[in-house]
């Protein structure tokens, strides 16, 4: 996972407090991820992307290239059914907030992928929750500053990912198992178990 300078003026016109994005930019981004053969990607965004088919087929060729993509479930909560994309697909690692108390923050989308359930099934989610709530970040300018949103979870979950990923040799991390719901087993094993699980995949492969 990685944090990019883009070098671009503070003032271009693409990237004004205006809060829209294109679906291009996004195209763009994903190549580049593929092109350099990354391996964990977090999305702090989330929308009703589900009628994307551009964006939606992109995020499937990221993981398909085995990449692990993390994205934060949405801020639409409490009602279930609220689900963004693209943490709402089933190779999305979806993250959702908690608060201090453990509990499931009031904003944390959840519920069912409701837009599948016309040609199938609707999946439950968020796969995975990490603290949202009031969590410190720092300003823009200088200092610090409350946050709160599953946008603050989800960098938190990919970072864990990462951390977890960089015990596999860098030569052997696209083997591992590429589904999220693979990743987090994995991942929530006790470290002792985690690492005999990479000994035996290494000594037979």
């Amino acid at each position: 996972m990685a944090i990019f300078d883009t070098r671009i003026r503070a003032d271009h016109p693409h990237f004004r407090n205006i809060k829209v994005s294109y679906t291009s930019w996004f195209l763009d981004a994903f190549n580049y991820a593929i092109a350099i053969n990354m391996d964990v990607l977090n999305l702090s965004i989330g929308g009703p992307d589900y009628l994307d088919l551009p964006f939606v087929e992109k995020v499937w060729e990221i993981t398909a290239n085995n990449i692990i993509m993390v994205s934060a479930i949405g801020n639409d909560g409490p009602l279930y059914g609220t689900l963004n994309n693209p943490a709402d697909q089933s190779d999305v690692i979806g993250v959702g907030g908690i608060d201090y108390s453990d509990h499931i923050a009031s904003f944390s989308s959840r519920g069912m992928s409701t837009w599948e359930i016309p040609h199938g099934y609707g999946r439950v989610k968020p796969d995975v929750v990490a603290y949202g709530r009031e969590i410190m970040g720092s300003k823009i300018s200088t200092g610090c500053k409350q946050l709160s949103g599953t946008s603050v979870a989800s960098p938190v979950v990919a970072g864990v990912v990462c951390l977890l990923v960089s015990i596999i040799p860098e030569n052997r991390r696209k083997e591992i198992p590429d589904h999220p719901t693979q990743m987090i087993v994995f991942f929530s094993l006790p470290s002792v178990a985690r690492l005999e699980w990479v000994r035996r995949f290494l000594s037979h492969h």
